[in-house]
């Protein structure tokens, strides 16, 4: 018997959701780094940050390029809720939605006549007191 998930959906879902906080979390840590540098720029002597404009600008390039990795991975990579409603919209057909109606109106239909026979009843013991 197949499986109506792949059990490896599940696994993915997780791993999305850790990936997704790992990114958050290092694009936070850039961030407060890069404050930081700044700072530490205009208390250091402009002498020595002049001495070594060239490593600098090597440091802050690589920096730029790193973020923006992570940032084109925050847009690309879906989210759990995302790959469940992709999922779902993969697997929702006009016989799945047919057979969907179909079942609500033969369960409607039971409990409404479910409902008639109680109230009867109690009609009928009303009757008799």
């Amino acid at each position: 018997m197949e499986p109506i998930i792949n059990p490896w959906v599940i696994y993915i879902l997780g791993v999305v959701d850790s990936l997704h906080t790992f990114i958050d979390i290092a694009m936070i840590t850039m961030v407060i780094v890069a404050v930081v540098m700044f700072f530490m720029m205009f208390i250091d002597e402009f002498e020595t940050i002049g001495k070594h404009w060239q490593k600098t600008l090597k440091y802050v390039i690589r920096y730029i390029i790193l973020f923006l990795t992570f940032v084109i991975l925050m847009i690309f990579i879906p989210t759990k809720n995302t790959i469940i409603g992709m999922i779902v919209a993969n697997n929702i057909t006009h016989n799945n939605i047919d057979s969907a109606v179909k079942t609500g109106k033969k369960i409607k239909d039971e409990v409404k006549k479910d409902v008639i026979d109680i109230i009867q009843a109690i009609t009928k013991e009303e009757e008799r007191k």
